[in-house]
């Protein structure tokens, strides 16, 4: 059997309909299936495995596009489904010989049709790629789906994506001041961002205008891009901001976080399909399908660009949200061997300092570092025991503050990088770092990795613990400091060793169970190699979510990374000269009283 299908004209309605390939490819698994476009649209269907062949054309010549009708009587097509609603294209088919054409009805080509199928008479309320399968009359779970592989994302860069135009009319645009607005916003608030601004010709103007006076931060592709450079940059966007356009829906089809404006068109039917987040303000007039707005344009003024900005940063917990974590098993995991001798101090060292975190559970308004223990700051503590580079990873909340103070207190050299704070999952509105296990990435993705070249050996310690001392690496690539638990009921993460590999168990992770089995409890310093960090910053590493007095928010743990150690070491000191973490008013209390 051979089938012919003639996808959509724009590019938007051609992703939508590209599940009915997989459909057809599924109800005729020996059939040869064809696909006619445009020949600027080919590239969409780019390594699709449910086609045989692409077959294009011109559209210049509007009923007899060269070579085309030939091309279809030669091949003699069993079946042809047309996804477009034109005479034109009924009219190819019916003279290029296919033998049963099934199409939407429309009364100027019924006659060409062998099967003209009704339009759902709820088309306004349901999404376009359920409508295209109604065609076919399969109903089924695929998805819009493209298959170019997107470009490797930066490591420790948070990439933003801006669609600021659309190819059907400005009605369809919010305001470019907007979205130059939020470019300001998101590069300014999310360490270590850049914002891709994408265009074809016909919109460079516009994007031209938005772009004007940013740094090297904001990358102008305007009029820059083949339709699959277009869906390889996207494709690696960690958030994309778009109007309702033909962008929009291969973001979808990648499963790109996104968050998609809708005014003057119809969000329900043209969606991006179960993904993203619209912003859409019902006003009485919307949607009005117009291409430009006759009135005051009220359904896109009414959307302010702090909601957009903070739906951007929702937008980057979507792999959280939709991620499984899998929890560690016990089963055939053992203590892992340790030793009480730390090595000797090693050369070309680099420590950082961990110190994201505002003191509130302290009682203390500034970053945690600033708070005083005995007439000294965690910060002045901590320093005093440093030798040679240092760096601290604080947040946006933390790194002004850091910055000065710092500077007031002599230590103006202390290199400073910033992880990134994201939305909490309750409201009001308000943001919490993102967890030490950024470090690694973040700091790989900052200009002082390069900066730290000579280096070749990285120690890490909490800003929490002022009983923190850098640890020696010693031989292998991961040395941890741990130390004996007192009793099982202590709030504490465990390690353990399975199939030799290092993990460690959060103590709101650890079952009940096991607590009392896990006698070596994690300290927070640990150190390793340069080239294990750098493994760790390309790694993947979980998101956890993590409930502090009621509220929820998602963190990723440093110590998820040291399963990727292959010779790991654990270094036993005694609790009392290694663990003293301030977390709460009473800890600061204790600790002030016994440093007079």
């Amino acid at each position: 059997m051979k089938i012919i299908v003639r996808m959509p004209n724009w590019i938007g309605d051609f992703v939508m309909a590209t599940p009915v390939l997989e459909d057809l490819r599924k109800f005729y698994p020996e059939a040869k299936i064809d696909v006619l476009c445009t020949g600027s649209f080919a590239e969409l269907l780019e390594k699709n495995p449910f086609i045989n062949e692409v077959v294009t054309f011109s559209r210049k010549k509007r009923f007899f596009p060269e070579g085309l009708i030939p091309r279809l009587r030669k091949e003699k097509y069993d079946l042809g489904i047309l996804l477009t609603n034109s005479f034109s294209s009924a009219w190819h088919f019916w003279i290029g010989g296919v033998k049963k054409r099934i199409g939407f009805y429309k009364p100027s080509r019924s006659i060409l049709l062998s099967q003209n199928v009704p339009f759902p008479g709820n088309k306004e309320k349901q999404h376009l790629v359920i409508t295209y399968k109604q065609l076919i009359g399969l109903n089924s779970d695929s998805e819009p789906r493209l298959f170019i592989a997107p470009k490797e994302k930066k490591i420790g860069k948070t990439i933003f994506g801006i669609n600021p135009g659309a190819a059907y009319g400005s009605a369809k645009c919010w305001p470019p001041d907007r979205f130059r607005a939020v470019i300001e916003s998101l590069i300014s608030e999310v360490p270590n961002s850049e914002v891709i601004v994408f265009g074809d010709k016909l919109t460079k103007p516009l994007v031209d205008s938005i772009c004007e006076g940013f740094d090297e931060r904001v990358t102008n592709l305007a009029g820059k891009t083949t339709l699959k450079e277009l869906i390889q940059e996207i494709g690696r966007l960690d958030a994309f901001l778009t109007n309702d356009s033909g962008p929009m829906h291969i973001g979808a089809s990648l499963q790109v976080p996104m968050v998609a404006i809708f005014g003057s068109t119809n969000p329900y039917a043209t969606g991006p399909y179960k993904s993203g987040k619209v912003i859409y303000k019902a006003v009485s007039c919307s949607p009005c399908y117009k291409r430009v707005c006759p009135i005051d344009f009220k359904c896109m003024k009414q959307i302010e660009p702090l909601e957009v900005v903070r739906e951007m940063k929702r937008a980057l917990l979507t792999r959280a949200l939709n991620q499984k974590i899998e929890k560690i098993s016990f089963k055939g995991a053992k203590e892992p061997r340790y030793s009480s001798e730390i090595p000797p101090s090693g050369k070309n060292v680099g420590v950082i300092i961990m110190a994201a975190g505002m003191g509130r559970r302290l009682g203390f308004a500034g970053p945690k570092g600033c708070v005083e223990i005995g007439g000294k700051s965690l910060y002045e503590i901590l320093l005093q025991k440093v030798e040679g580079r240092c760096a601290i990873m604080t947040s946006p909340a933390t790194y002004l503050e850091t910055k000065k103070f710092l500077e007031s207190k002599g230590f103006g050299h202390v290199d400073l990088f910033q992880e990134r704070c994201l939305p909490r999952l309750s409201e009001p509105y308000e943001e919490s770092p993102e967890g030490n296990g950024a470090i690694f990435s973040t700091f790989y993705g900052s200009p002082l990795w390069e900066k730290w070249n000579d280096v070749t050996e990285i120690r890490v310690i909490p800003i929490d613990n002022p009983m923190a001392e850098p640890l020696p690496l010693g031989d292998g690539d991961l040395a941890v400091m741990a130390f004996k638990k007192k009793s099982s009921d202590e709030n504490l993460g465990v390690l353990l060793e399975k199939d030799g590999s290092l993990y460690v168990c959060e103590y709101s992770e650890l079952p009940e169970e096991e607590k009392s089995v896990w006698k070596l409890a994690y300290s927070g310093i640990f150190s390793c190699s340069k080239e294990f960090f750098k493994k760790a910053a390309k790694a993947d590493l979980p998101w956890h979510l993590v409930n502090r007095n009621s509220v929820k928010h998602f963190e990723k743990f440093v110590f998820d990374a040291f399963s990727l150690a292959k010779i790991y070491n654990i270094y036993l000191k005694e609790r009392e000269t290694a663990f003293a973490p301030i977390k709460t008013k009473e800890d600061l209390l204790y600790f002030s009283k016994h440093t007079r």
